[in-house]
């Protein structure tokens, strides 16, 4: 990605991460000048790919990841879109971004699926 085709629009607040107690700061910004971007780490993404925002706001693609590592559960919010998994640090920074705007739509948070060994994988429901 050419980073400077993004313009930064603004911090947004820390989002705790409860499986590696890390604080993270994401950064909002805009692409003004897209180019090929590709995954990076596939310890952490299996894939790059576009989606619409209405499609993550859809309650009807709103689901709870459940894992277990270490003797504990967790749990965090995700999006099944396209019979793709987004979970992870991507769903919970969406999900906070979402609610801070308020646009979230009331969703079944009891509606859980187990979250996959990686970040974002394909599904067939």
């Amino acid at each position: 990605m050419d980073a400077e085709g993004v313009e930064v629009l603004g911090i947004l607040p820390q989002i705790p991460l409860s499986v590696s107690n890390f604080l993270v700061t994401p950064v909002l910004a805009w692409w003004t000048s897209p180019s090929p971007v590709a995954v990076v780490d596939f310890a952490e993404s299996a894939q790059v790919f576009r989606v619409p925002v209405a499609d993550l706001l859809n309650p009807e693609n709103r689901r709870t990841a459940v894992i277990q590592r270490n003797g504990q559960v967790f749990k965090s919010p995700c999006f099944l879109v396209h019979n793709v998994i987004v979970w992870g640090f991507t769903a919970i920074v969406l999900n906070h971004l979402f609610d801070d705007l308020g646009w979230t739509m009331a969703w079944d948070a009891t509606r859980e699926i187990p979250a996959p060994l990686r970040p974002a994988a394909q599904v067939e429901e």
